[in-house]
């Protein structure tokens, strides 16, 4: 009697009158593992087994799945402020429009872990050619640098790209020479427009910004 091979495996009749066939197989990592299917006749668990070793071939021979595309910044930046809850409605939205605007058209489109020095670069001589003002600029630049490294944070850099380019100047801290509390009472004594005094009284007891002062409304109060 010829021996059979290791994968033709062996029909077995079970005490509760179904029929088993136990059989090895190479499974996708070609290791040999055993397995059985079940019927209540010997053609059906034959049919089972068949149906089981075609299925595995199929899926041995079909081709292996495409990588996956790399991470882009466009798409990181986008993650990145959509996952922040801390941030306020005028953040966002400013940081979206420089994102827009600044960022994405120059860099958005490269993978986000083949940032190098020269493109934050680019960006910086994009902004400079616009003539963007320096408030502009220094807003741009936090975005990158916030984003930057949150993204080494998460892995997806290992280094800081920004830390290739050369430091953008400071812009010199203007020294504040503030009013001395005589000068405070001469200057709210002088003012006889009711409206003029009082804001100057609330704008030298609260140090509001000129906007802020302007846009002030008694809800706010």
């Amino acid at each position: 009697m010829s021996r059979r091979t290791k994968g033709e495996g062996t029909l077995i009749n079970r005490k509760d009158g179904k029929k088993e066939w136990r059989f090895w197989y190479q499974n996708l990592a070609n290791e040999w593992v055993r397995k059985s299917v079940y019927g209540p006749t010997s053609k059906i668990v034959k049919a089972k087994k068949k149906t089981f070793l075609e299925a595995l071939e199929i899926e041995r021979n079909a081709p292996p799945p495409e990588p996956e595309a790399p991470e882009t910044y466009g798409d990181f930046l986008d993650n990145w402020v959509a996952s922040n809850d801390e941030w306020t409605r005028g953040t966002i939205r400013c940081y979206n429009q420089d994102i827009r605007l600044y960022i994405r058209p120059v860099v958005g489109h490269i993978p986000i872990g083949e940032l190098t020095g020269k493109n934050i670069t680019q960006i910086y001589a994009g902004m400079k050619a616009k003539k963007l003002s320096r408030a502009t600029q220094s807003r741009v630049r936090s975005v990158l640098s916030k984003s930057l490294k949150d993204a080494i944070i998460e892995d997806r850099l290992d280094a800081n790209p920004m830390d290739k380019v050369a430091k953008h100047p400071t812009r010199k801290k203007t020294i504040v020479d503030p009013l001395l509390p005589g000068e405070v009472k001469t200057l709210l004594s002088s003012e006889e427009d009711l409206v003029l005094k009082a804001i100057w009284t609330t704008f030298l007891h609260t140090g509001l910004r000129r906007g802020e002062l302007i846009g002030l409304q008694w809800k706010d109060i």
